[in-house]
């Protein structure tokens, strides 16, 4: 206590700053994390009152019947039901990207920085799709790996919620039991069972390739840029595979072709092989070779055609003399029974087999040539006239 003109005054004790200082930390960090999305491992900012962020149903929700997703701006409906700012290119629906009054289509939102590219950029990265922007498909193919060719990770863009492209399984897959296909436009189907653009030519029913109206038979897609050539370009090539377009085997100085999902031709290990042990051959329309393959185990077998076809062709004994009677030739039959010789040869052969009993009469099937001395004699009974 310390003496004073006034009297006796005490001391008043205050909390040290650093516990001052503490507090108003504390107290900062509660409301920040207030602000931050509840859901548990989310650091995204709550909308509203709700506490949650948009994706996981915070703030304003799209007012259009079963639509779950976050009202855009000051309008009462999500991008796909048309809330937000639109673009202003002339009859086009779609919402303008970032700070630009246009969609990616129309040069809105960030650009590609790779020279010369002036398609969008992807995601959170500086480059499109084509030049390694957005997310990337995390397939490894041990195979190249191994064989020390490349790294063997897939270049492609995943698809979709998934880390893999669409030939690896990622994105949306088609719905119809057992295929396995990537599912194309709106339809939860493969082009094949009907899913995505159909060809416009009558009577086509074959998907749309590209931006086109058409399928590849009729012209659609894009095309080869070779002078005079017709066929469509292979992958994100401007060529088809005979002027070098699609994917080519990786094989030091091999210029073809890879085959299916592996980086080979068939001549370096490429496309399925045989699946008989020990044999190193490409397969061919099923697991095996052709020379293992099922057509290999019928080899020697007569066919059910062939065998309907001879089924009621009159079968003539070996040891059975020649006849002038001519048989019913068809077209199945016609190896089946030779020419007949001349009628002077056949009463000259007739004749010496009466005269000689050292020889026999000859069969139809068999040939003249058969008999060394037959053929001699009759030689010289005929001399000119044969």
């Amino acid at each position: 206590m310390a003496q004073g003109g006034g009297g006796p005054q005490e001391f008043v004790h205050h909390e040290p700053f650093s516990e001052l200082l503490k507090v108003e930390t504390e107290v900062r960090l509660a409301a920040a994390a207030a602000k931050f999305c509840q859901n548990p491992g989310c650091t995204r900012v709550g909308q509203g009152k709700s506490g949650l962020c948009i994706a996981h149903g915070g703030g304003r929700r799209c007012q259009m019947e079963a639509c779950t997703k976050g009202a855009q701006g000051k309008t009462p409906f999500c991008s796909a039901h048309g809330g937000g700012k639109r673009c202003q290119s002339q009859g086009c629906p779609k919402t303008s990207r970032g700070a630009t009054p246009f969609c990616s289509a129309h040069g809105g939102g960030k650009r590609c920085a790779k020279e010369g590219c002036s398609t969008a950029a992807v995601g959170s990265t500086p480059m499109c799709t084509a030049h390694g922007g957005g997310k990337r498909c995390t397939h490894v193919n041990e195979d190249a790996r191994e064989d020390g060719v490349s790294d063997g990770k897939c270049t492609k863009s995943a698809q979709g919620a998934s880390m893999l492209c669409s030939a690896h399984g990622g994105g949306r897959r088609c719905s119809k039991e057992g295929c396995k296909k990537s599912a194309q436009g709106k339809r939860l189907l493969c082009s094949a069972h009907g899913g995505g653009n159909r060809c416009t030519q009558e009577g086509c029913t074959k998907g749309a390739v590209g931006r086109t109206q058409y399928c590849i038979g009729h012209n659609g897609g894009t095309r080869c840029e070779f002078q005079g050539c017709d066929k469509s370009a292979r992958g994100s090539t401007l060529f088809c595979k005979n002027h070098g377009g699609g994917r080519r085997c990786m094989h030091a100085g091999c210029t073809k072709s890879s085959k299916a999902t592996t980086v080979f031709c068939i001549s370096h290990g490429g496309n399925k092989r045989c699946a008989h042990q020990g044999c190193p051959k490409s397969a061919y329309k099923s697991a095996f070779c052709p020379s293992h393959g099922p057509m290999r185990a019928d080899h020697g077998a007569p066919s059910s055609a062939t065998t309907a076809t001879n089924e009621g062709q009159p079968k003539m004994p070996i040891d059975a003399p020649f006849t002038n009677q001519q048989p019913v030739r068809t077209a199945a039959s016609a190896v089946r029974f030779p020419v007949q010789p001349p009628p002077q040869l056949l009463q000259l052969l007739q004749s010496l087999a009466q005269s000689s009993p050292l020889m026999t009469p000859l069969g139809n099937g068999a040939s003249v040539s058969g008999s060394t001395r037959l053929k001699c004699k009759a030689s010289e009974r005929l001399g000119a006239r044969f």
